[in-house]
């Protein structure tokens, strides 16, 4: 076997080896991961070795010899996808998906490098090497930071069956074009066939990242909404909660004040108005929120304080409040509370209205570090990402909804999150 033979042989599973695993790179790995690598990529390189040594051995006549060779890229296809399902703990239509993005990488980058070679007139292999390598690293890392290191796949991937089904049949249709097509268009019209090839590799590409980010779009506003509809059922037990501590405390002023041992119990009858020492801010789903929130503030020893004109609130659903306000809350005490220096269990949410006439909402707490931001938004800090991480993107949702814009900024021990919501008729 020649270099060059070698050379394209080995170069052409190696690229799509590479791809498959740079688009399965983020699902879980099963146990010695790099093994399980190594020894599927060592089954690959056997077969093709075998492969290209048996064929020419073989005599048939043309069209048997097409239908051998697409057979070979259709192998090769079924092979990377089997080493995606031996490497990472993923189901069918995963492993079909990043097996039929890493070959339609691959693809696109060959067609581009026949594509150039063909107008350049360029033979020297050694050449051609570079220039394939060049225009590949240069496809892939487009790919990666484009779509790949955007892409959130851990969990939800891909239970979209006609997507998966769609780009898959369209994967043999360009294993196709790279053989009959090939072949029935001539010198001529090849280069024709290899563009319309490597097109088609990246509108499938474009399809499935695409499928892909708007069904986790889909997701998150789904999760979203069932964080208000909890939020709704959590604020409705609360509430009632309230009214029934505070009909009690009231229950019992009346009761001390018909009492003739009035001045004996004027302690205790101080005590007892701490409790009807409710938040009023003018807006009652407000009240409740904040009233159930300080209630835990002071269990952890925390200072709260509160300036927040509930009045102009008016615009946003029980639901919504309690959302808001709870998960900024309650991310804040989650914070807080981790704190050694009692001095910095402080956490304030206050309300105002900015130059631009827009009215704000800012809470400020202390934090252990800056935490990681990914899109905007801190990344969780509890065990599972699938599952947390929400309450926060739930803050940004209800902004958004209403037209405002969320800010948040962390500095070493100081975290931020003001809400700015436009002056409208409804508030």
């Amino acid at each position: 076997m020649t270099f060059a033979k070698f050379w394209g042989a080995m170069g052409y599973i190696l690229a799509l080896f590479i791809a498959v695993m740079m688009v399965a790179w983020k699902m879980p790995r099963r146990s010695k991961f790099y093994l399980r690598v190594a020894l599927c990529f060592a089954v690959i390189c056997a077969y093709k070795y075998t492969f290209d040594c048996v064929l020419p051995l073989i005599k048939t006549q043309e069209p048997l010899t097409l239908v051998i060779r697409t057979l070979d890229s259709f192998v090769l296809y079924v092979l990377s996808a089997a080493s995606v399902a031996l490497c990472f703990k993923c189901n069918f239509w995963a492993t079909l998906f990043c097996s039929t993005a890493g070959y339609c990488m691959q693809h696109m980058s060959q067609r581009t490098y026949l594509v150039l070679t063909h107008l350049a007139e360029l033979s020297n292999v050694y050449v051609g090497m570079v220039v394939l390598i060049g225009i590949t690293v240069a496809y892939y890392a487009a790919i990666y930071f484009f779509f790949i290191r955007k892409s959130e796949y851990t969990g939800t991937m891909l239970d979209n069956k006609v997507q998966i089904s769609v780009s898959f049949f369209a994967v043999l249709i360009t294993i196709f074009l790279n053989t009959f097509a090939m072949r029935a268009a001539g010198d001529d019209g090849a280069i024709y066939v290899m563009i319309f090839s490597a097109l088609a590799a990246i509108l499938i590409i474009y399809i499935e990242f695409g499928w892909l980010a708007a069904r986790n779009e889909e997701i998150k506003k789904d999760t979203i909404r069932r964080i208000l509809h909890n939020s709704r059922e959590q604020y409705t037990l609360e509430k009632e909660l309230v009214e029934v501590v505070n009909m009690k405390v009231h229950d019992l002023k009346h009761r001390f004040s018909r009492e003739s041992l009035k001045e004996s119990l004027a302690d205790m009858n101080e005590t007892v108005q701490l409790y009807d020492s409710f938040y009023s801010t003018g807006n009652a789903s407000l009240d409740v929120v904040l009233t159930s929130k300080g209630m835990l503030c002071e269990k952890h020893g925390i200072q709260f304080t509160c300036l927040v004109d509930g009045g102009k609130l008016n615009f946003l659903s029980e639901e919504e409040i309690y959302s808001l306000f709870g998960n900024m809350l309650d991310n804040a005490i989650e914070a807080v509370k981790k704190l050694d220096d009692a001095e910095k269990k402080v956490i304030s949410v206050v309300s105002g209205t900015d130059a631009a006439g827009r009215f704000v909402i800012h809470e400020e707490n202390y934090c252990q570090g800056r935490p990681e931001f990914v899109d905007g938004y801190p990344r969780t800090t509890k065990d599972s990402e699938r599952y947390h991480g929400f309450g926060v993107k739930s803050i940004g949702y209800i902004v958004k909804k209403h037209g405002g814009v969320c800010r948040i900024n962390a500095s070493d021990d100081v975290f931020e999150i003001d809400c700015i919501f436009p002056v409208s008729a409804d508030n």
